[in-house]
């Protein structure tokens, strides 16, 4: 079986003392399968696997965080998010949505 996915051409920060960047990497079913320094690791890619070649891009480790602080999340639900307004007008509508939700 082979990799669904391959990054090549890229400066991929691998956090392994070993090989602290490969310039590609090679993912199978959301698991890093091989790294390379210096190839590209298409010869590992599976039939309709897809390979990307990131010319040269940065790609470093990702952390997935599945907690919540219930009090932030608490504060977060009596406020009005205003990151999503268009414009202040819609500012305007989005407070007021809120406020005739409230009563």
């Amino acid at each position: 079986m082979g990799a669904d996915i391959v990054l090549y051409n890229g400066r991929i920060v691998t956090q392994d003392d070993n090989l602290p960047e490969a310039s590609a990497i090679a993912i199978q079913e959301g698991r890093i399968i091989a790294t390379s320094a210096t190839g590209d690791l298409c010869d590992l890619l599976a039939p309709g696997g897809e390979a990307i070649d990131l010319e040269g891009r940065l790609v470093i480790p990702g952390l997935v965080d599945a907690h919540v602080h219930l009090s932030w999340y608490a504060h977060f639900l009596h406020n009005v998010d205003l990151t999503v307004a268009t414009s202040a007008q819609h500012a305007v509508e989005l407070v007021a949505r809120q406020a005739d939700s409230l009563e």
